[in-house]
């Protein structure tokens, strides 16, 4: 460490707790991951002195110096807790990250609607037979803003693409999404042409 904190030779809780926000890279005890004070503590002091000497301190970095709370940023376990709270791949949802935060122009963590319109357009290749004209865009603002703030959070860009305009998916992206909210008019397949003598 780059800083000595075993100034007797032990570590109390709010000395133990510089050196998570050390590892972890966080400014203050109060932004580490919730619990996390509390629980490394009981595991270092294994021999219940409320204190931790620099043996126990070792012992303790080797078991979990290599974990994702002390390996990963704030923002990276925050993208890790949302991946697996949907279910989704981390790498994709690394990938979104990404792209929302080169367009999170001011670094707030949202995004306002004409950071929204590039953003989409730049991450959706419209089909042909597809368009994506302003107005669209506009209800795609609608639904993807949740909480209806004005601005949303990657979460919430998240849900919304991943639901409705995420790639690989059997339809047009934008067919989908409009079938979601009313009927559209799709393409009649052979097999759906209807039957001009069937009696209706």
């Amino acid at each position: 460490l780059e800083f000595d904190v075993f100034q007797d030779g032990h570590l109390d809780s709010d000395r133990f707790g510089k050196v998570l926000c050390k590892l972890t890279g966080s400014d203050t005890v109060a932004n580490l991951p919730d619990g996390l004070l509390w629980q490394a503590f009981r595991d270092a002091d294994g021999n219940h002195s409320k204190s931790i000497g620099f043996l126990e301190f070792a012992l303790w970095y080797a078991r979990h110096g290599f974990t994702e709370n002390l390996l990963l940023s704030d923002a990276q376990r925050q993208v890790r807790e949302i991946a697996r709270k949907y279910n989704l791949p981390l790498v994709e949802v690394e990938q979104y990250k990404r792209k929302f935060d080169g367009y999170d122009e001011d670094g707030s963590g949202e995004i306002e609607f004409g950071e929204f319109e590039r953003l989409i357009i730049s991450m959706v290749k419209v089909p042909a037979n597809c368009e994506l004209p302003h107005s669209r865009i506009k209800q795609f603002w609608v639904e993807a803003d949740i909480d209806r703030s004005g601005s949303i959070g990657f979460e919430e860009f998240l849900i919304f693409y991943w639901r409705y305009l995420r790639p690989g998916q059997s339809v047009c992206p934008f067919e989908e999404y409009y079938r979601s909210i009313r009927r559209v008019n799709l393409p009649i397949t052979r097999e759906e042409k209807p039957d001009p003598y069937k009696r209706r």
